[in-house]
């Protein structure tokens, strides 16, 4: 039994990485997005200040919703498991 938990909290680690990956991955894509489309301005603002990113995806939220969802969703994902992952 000690092999099988063992392997499920390696597996929840990994999980976690992954998810945190493909979220920073994903929330870069929209801070580009932000500076190609909305100026120099919006760009730094996602940049330097976290809640910029939801301020400017507000600014269009049909087209930007679903992706800052996802990225949020994976981000939260990754944060729980990791605390699971730490606490046992």
């Amino acid at each position: 039994m000690g092999n099988f938990g063992s392997n499920i909290i390696s597996f929840m680690g990994v999980v976690s990485i992954v998810c945190l990956l493909v979220g920073m991955i994903l929330l870069l894509h929209i801070i580009q997005q932000a500076f190609a489309r909305a100026g120099v301005i919006w760009g730094i603002i996602s940049t330097v200040y976290p809640p910029g990113t939801y301020l400017y995806c507000r600014r269009n939220w049909e087209q930007n919703h679903p992706r800052f969802m996802l990225v949020s969703g994976l981000i939260m994902v990754a944060l729980i498991l990791w605390l699971v992952v730490r606490s046992l």
